[in-house]
């Protein structure tokens, strides 16, 4: 029954990863509004808790806004990794190889413009770290 969870719940959380503090802050005032307007306490205490979820939301991003030293040095370092394994799968592997004749060559002739192969978990991890580039460039790009 997850995946139902879960894809019902998809359109938030895009919403929610390329919203601005601007729209944050307007969604909770309209949450605010929602709360005082609601007709049963059920109503009034799921609209308390959404204000509650947003706050804590825009809260983590004016800190991620300000940016510390560590935290922008352990960004680049998790980045660079990655960005080394791309390059040489890219890079050498692809378009050098290539250039010197190793595209079609047999299995085990070329053997510097081979990569081991990588399993699953180091391509999640790969996409992760691309992913939460991307996300926090388009969140950081919004605030401007």
């Amino acid at each position: 029954m997850w995946p139902f969870n879960l894809l019902a719940a998809l359109p938030s959380l895009i919403s929610g990863a390329f919203g601005t503090v601007n729209n944050i802050t307007n969604a909770i005032s309209n949450e605010k509004i929602n709360a005082r307007k609601a007709l049963t306490e059920e109503d009034r205490i799921a609209a308390e808790e959404r204000v509650k979820t947003l706050e804590a939301r825009r809260d983590v991003m004016i800190e991620e806004g300000r940016g510390s030293r560590i935290n922008m040095i352990m960004r680049a370092a998790l980045a660079g990794c990655v960005l080394i394994v791309l390059a040489k799968l890219m890079v050498w592997d692809k378009v050098i190889g290539s250039l010197a004749g190793c595209s079609a060559a047999p299995k085990g002739t070329c053997g510097i413009f081979t990569t081991d192969q990588l399993d699953d978990n180091q391509w999640k991890v790969i996409m992760i770290v691309i992913g939460f580039y991307f996300l926090y460039e388009a969140v950081r790009a919004g605030r401007k």
